[in-house]
């Protein structure tokens, strides 16, 4: 018969010696090796462009300021927006500034429902640029909402006593006012 007879060993042997495996497993070594170390350098990259861009992005004007503190409070951070504009008040010289950034604080702290600390900041607007509007009303709603219903009654009528009533849409906000003022004092509407 014409068939050649091959011993079973040579046969495995011959399947085991191809390096193709081998190529494909060193290949994928290879590959993850450099993804791992391209990832660290990424990460890396990374972090120093965080650290370079916290370093570039910290407030040094009022408005600055009163950007970093706004992003915080509208994305519910407000103690971090308290702290930024705290910060801010404590920074800046000019009075008009620190009113500024006083009422900003005080309007975060009255947002997240903190009455005491909207009292104590509209205080310090109020004691630096004493009768303005925003002060008188961010005390007198401050005060109402914390329950200190006599102090409330006391800036709603500094509010009323307010001469300049020519703004757009002052009339109504006197109305809303006196509204306010009557339904504490149990005077009829």
């Amino acid at each position: 018969m014409g068939v050649k007879k091959t011993k079973p060993t040579q046969v495995v042997v011959k399947l085991s010696s191809r390096r193709f495996p081998r190529r494909r497993i060193l290949g994928l070594a290879i590959m993850l090796i450099l993804s791992v170390a391209g990832l660290g350098v990424a990460l890396l990259m990374i972090n120093q462009d965080d650290s370079t861009s916290n370093e570039a992005a910290k407030p040094v004007t009022t408005q600055e300021f009163v950007d970093a503190s706004d992003n915080l409070k509208y994305s519910q951070d407000y103690t971090k927006a308290a702290d930024i504009s705290a910060e801010g008040f404590d920074t800046v010289e000019n009075e008009d500034d620190k009113h500024r950034l006083a009422l900003q604080t005080a309007v975060i702290y009255a947002s997240n429902k903190d009455y005491g600390n909207a009292i104590k900041w509209y205080l310090k607007a109020d004691e630096l640029k004493p009768g303005i509007r925003g002060s008188l009303v961010g005390l007198a709603r401050s005060y109402e909402a914390d329950g200190q219903k006599e102090k409330a009654i006391e800036y709603y009528k500094k509010v009323l006593e307010l001469k300049d009533t020519t703004g757009q849409g002052v009339q109504s906000e006197q109305d809303y006012y006196q509204f306010r003022l009557n339904r504490l004092t149990g005077a009829k509407q």
